[in-house]
């Protein structure tokens, strides 16, 4: 039997303290000098170190958390510093945001039976994997495009250009043939005709190009120049997000078109560092780099993008599993392990130490040959303490209010069949997990 799929989540939240200097509070003496009495002492300049501010890669990996990640923001992370092929990065460090994307991805997949993934959250989560040389096709078995395909197939024309986009990257293209113009006009028609929305279809369509994908290219270019046309004095599109959008989209422009790319840069590096945020970085990186990457499958064109392979687990299930100490909500480590139907939490434990030390654990088995945990990462059961490895179920979860209740399992784990979804805990506490 294949090994279960094993995608490994870390939870680590801090908090970061920033100490803010307002310089403008200080009030140097007029004279220059700090007064003594009689005497005075020529004032020295004090080298104070002003922080610069950050934009871009700089502002990305400044805000990176300690996992590696950026919590629901990671695909975009992750997309930006691979079209800057990792700027000053080890190969360690790269790889660590590699796997925390595959934690988010895992964990918006594992909540997909309760919140369905929104498709653009979805076509993100595609890019990110084609970014880092991963087929979106076979995430672990999991055929992310055809899932794609399924949420836009009966909507075709009212379908969010940037879906398109995601399938184009992915080398798929719209199960139903889609005519730019038609596309252009039905979504005008409901009140999608701004320049963003034009923009990013016109870059959709470009991409469908390169697959042999019929397209009007008199209506190409037509939209061209309508998007060129409202360009301002200082080269932007009225915002940094509209501007990047653009310049993304005319990138593919021929060199007769009336617009000036240079001027549209520099307005972008102008905002580099000015009200910086997640999406305005990812997107001026995206913009700044679309001469060398026009598309994110042109950053492994070599990059195989079949379907997933047949299943021979369609039976198997994910399954939670957290081992978590005292009262401290804030550190835990969890870890999704797919399992045969009908498996024991023994089992689910000793599939999850052999791919994670960090759940390591000791039993000693009774008379009856039933397993019971002493230790688990290394952290033993303390008598004197009250300190004990007790074993929860997580029931009752609300995801709107953000909280759950917990039902205490007796007993060794071995007796413990957890269902589909199900989340188990072993918690290190002096009470039973009710009284949590």
């Amino acid at each position: 039997m294949e090994s279960p799929l094993i995608i490994f989540v870390l939870f680590l939240t801090t908090g970061l303290a920033f100490a803010l200097y307002d310089i403008d509070d200080y009030d140097s003496p007029s004279s220059g000098e700090f007064g003594y009495g009689e005497e005075s002492v020529p004032l020295r300049n004090a080298d104070v170190c002003i922080p610069q501010p950050l934009g871009g890669v700089d502002w990305i990996l400044s805000v990176r958390q300690p996992d590696y990640g950026w919590k629901e923001e990671t695909h975009r992370a992750v997309i930006a510093l691979a079209v800057n092929k990792w700027p000053n990065l080890a190969p360690q460090e790269v790889r660590q945001m590699e796997l925390q994307l595959e934690v988010e991805l895992t964990k918006s997949l594992l909540r997909n039976h309760t919140f369905s993934i929104h498709p653009n959250d979805l076509a993100l989560y595609i890019h990110a994997l084609i970014a880092t040389g991963r087929n979106p096709r076979n995430f672990y078995g999991i055929d992310l495009v055809n899932q794609l395909l399924h949420m836009v197939r009966f909507s075709a024309y009212q379908v969010h250009p940037f879906l398109l986009l995601a399938l184009c990257n992915s080398n798929a293209v719209p199960t139903s043939p889609l005519s730019f113009s038609q596309w252009m006009q039905q979504n005008h028609q409901v009140g999608r005709g701004n320049l963003e929305y034009a923009a990013l279809a016109l870059n959709a369509f470009e991409c469908l190009k390169t697959l042999d994908y019929a397209v009007d290219e008199r209506y190409l270019n037509e939209v061209r120049h309508s998007i060129a046309s409202h360009q301002q004095m200082d080269g932007g599109f009225g915002n940094v997000y509209s501007t990047a959008i653009i310049v993304l989209a005319l990138a593919s422009a021929p060199d007769s078109l009336d617009w000036n790319k240079h001027q549209a840069v520099n307005y972008l590096r102008s905002k580099f560092t000015a009200d910086v945020n997640m999406v305005s970085a990812y997107l001026i990186e995206l913009a700044l780099s679309s001469d060398r990457v026009r598309f994110i499958k042109d950053l492994h064109p070599n990059l195989i993008l079949g379907p997933a392979p047949e299943k021979h687990d369609k039976d198997h299930y994910f399954v939670q599993y957290t081992v978590r100490v005292g009262e401290h909500p804030d550190v835990y480590f969890t870890i999704s392990i797919k399992v045969p139907p009908k498996s024991n939490f023994f089992y689910i434990m000793n599939e999850s130490a052999h791919h994670d030390a960090k759940f390591n654990f000791s039993a000693y088995f009774d008379q009856d040959g039933n397993p019971n945990i002493f230790s688990i990462s290394n952290v033993p059961n303390d008598a004197e303490e009250n300190l004990y490895w007790r074993l929860c179920l997580q029931t009752e979860v609300d995801h709107n209010r953000h909280n759950s209740t917990f039902r205490t399992v007796h007993g060794s784990p071995i007796h413990l069949t957890p269902n589909r979804d199900d989340h188990v805990i072993y918690w290190y506490r002096n009470s039973d997990c009710e009284e949590s």
